[in-house]
């Protein structure tokens, strides 16, 4: 219960969800604008909790090509070479950069509010370079809004593996008022500059973290390049780093909410009827969560999710392992996609990711469907093995993003590859019960027994990977063909741009 206490504090930026928190919002003067009604996104300003949140990195970006960031590799990241190793000891970085990762520590404030420090890692895809960004801020003092000051301490920078620290002179985190923070650093004669991209419209900024930068020359000032796509994340108070996974606002741009058809009329009897629903935008990982990924969450949360198995680690072709108490994805396997989770382990590992969750299925319905025009996420043909993963491709799941990305917006093995854990309840008539006001629906209420599953995977043939049919499992059950993605629910009530840095 408490879990949802702080994602829905968090989702809708309730000002007496934290001490402290946001007591006395400047609703007049922000930006020089009468804001009216506080944007409802503000899930990173409570520095109390300041959670390492995944940022998602849309600004409308075709996914697909998203600058240049290789889709199966996280952002370019490729969790196989791992080179080195991590703070922690003798174990692989996760990230695949051997970052001095260290446990953020608390800090009293003047005004006795204890917070902690924001160490915070990003990607950085520029002009051919896959590199990733490794800041460590200290919590220095408190507004009277209730926003924290943070000040740069150190920095790294990984490019090709390599880790190289970064000139205490060239780094910066500079407090913006409510919450619009801006990250820099200097290095060979660029300033990159972290902030949030023109989709992240509201009070304060849409994402928990930045998801674009710029690229300055240092000597003369001139901006070469802007609004280039980043992830960054948090990492947990243990010190680790969450995955630089890229996630989509849907819909793309800076819509409040969208409608679309859910369920079709002569489809199957628990997809009807076609029914008119309104959806709050919200970001969707561009992928399925991988073996890395999972190996990450395991390490820093543990495999107990709410009482059940995160994950059967004792399945057939699971590919993670615990050694010596720190768990790793198995060589070869990191950029699979995760399976044999429970549906307590999918939903416990996206709230890990700083309050994401499972999506719904309008959410999942949504995505897959281009908002209800198509049969596929690719459009109304038939699969073939060049668009999705089933049972005439092969015998088990692939790399993910293997095939070409042909889902909406570039979004990866919607159809095939492994089904995906849905939040809902499973309830036959559930379409059939809200067919008018039917706004952000989130299933049955109370258990059925049964989650509900889509997407289908490489075991199922060609007639299982429709993106309207629906699929069932036990909660606490797990499958080598079931795996996940998560959503962040974005809200963008007030309609004005970030200030420039």
């Amino acid at each position: 219960m408490l879990r949802w206490i702080l994602l829905l504090c968090i989702t809708l930026a309730l000002a007496s969800c934290g001490s402290n928190g946001d007591q006395e919002l400047d609703a007049g003067t922000d930006a020089g604008t009468d804001a009216g009604t506080d944007a409802g996104t503000d899930a990173g300003t409570d520095a109390g909790t300041d959670a390492g949140l995944d940022a998602g990195t849309d600004a409308g970006l075709d996914a697909g090509t998203d600058a240049g960031l290789d889709a199966g590799t996280d952002a370019g990241l490729d969790a196989g070479t791992d080179a080195g190793t991590d703070a922690g000891g003798d174990n692989p970085a996760p990230t695949g950069c051997a970052f001095p990762f260290s446990a953020p520590p608390s800090r009293e404030l003047p005004s006795g509010w204890t917070v902690r420090d924001k160490h915070l890692l990003c990607s950085l895809d520029h002009d051919g370079h896959l590199a990733q960004v490794y800041m460590e801020s200290e919590a220095v003092d408190e507004t009277n809004f209730g926003y924290i000051v943070y000040e740069a301490r150190r920095g790294w920078i990984c490019v090709d593996g390599v880790v190289q620290a970064l000139d205490a002179a060239g780094i910066d985190y500079a407090y913006g008022h409510h919450g619009w923070d801006v990250m820099q650093l200097v290095h060979e004669g660029l300033r990159y500059v972290y902030r949030w991209s023109d989709v992240c419209v509201g009070y304060r900024p849409c994402t928990p973290s930045f998801d674009v930068f710029d690229v300055h020359q240092q000597d003369t000032g001139e901006r070469i390049a802007g609004m280039l796509p980043a992830t960054c994340v948090h990492l947990s108070e243990q010190g680790r780093p969450r995955p630089l996974t890229l996630n989509l606002r849907q819909p793309p741009g800076k819509d409040n909410e969208v409608q679309f058809t859910m369920g079709e009329d002569d489809g199957p009897a628990d997809a009807q009827p076609a029914h008119l629903v309104t959806l709050h935008p919200f970001r969707m990982d561009l992928h399925e969560a991988t073996w890395a990924d999972f190996a990450m969450f395991l390490d820093d949360h543990g495999n107990d999710c709410e009482g059940v198995p995160c994950i059967d680690s004792e399945a057939v072709g699971i590919r993670v392992h615990e050694q010596a108490g720190r768990w790793t994805a198995d060589e070869g396997a990191e950029n699979l996609p995760a399976v044999h989770m429970t549906w307590h382990g999918a939903e416990t590992f996206c709230f890990w990711r700083d309050y994401m969750e499972l999506p719904s299925e309008a959410q999942w319905e949504f995505v897959a469907t281009a908002g209800g025009m198509q049969v596929f996420p690719w459009g109304d043909q038939a699969p073939d093995c060049d668009r999705a993963i089933f049972a005439d491709c092969a015998q088990d799941a692939q790399t993910i993003c293997s095939v070409t990305p042909t889902g909406v917006d570039g979004f990866c093995d919607l159809a095939g590859n492994v089904a995906e854990w849905i939040g809902d309840w499973y309830d036959a008539d559930f379409y059939a019960s809200c067919t008018t006001d039917c706004f952000n629906p989130r299933g049955p209420e109370n258990d059925t027994g049964s989650k509900v599953l889509r997407g289908g995977s490489y075991a199922d043939d060609d007639s299982s990977l429709a993106s309207r049919l629906r699929a069932t499992q036990a909660p606490a059950s797990s499958s080598a063909q079931v795996g996940l993605r998560c959503v962040r629910r974005q809200f963008t009530w007030s309609q004005y741009d970030p200030p420039e840095p």
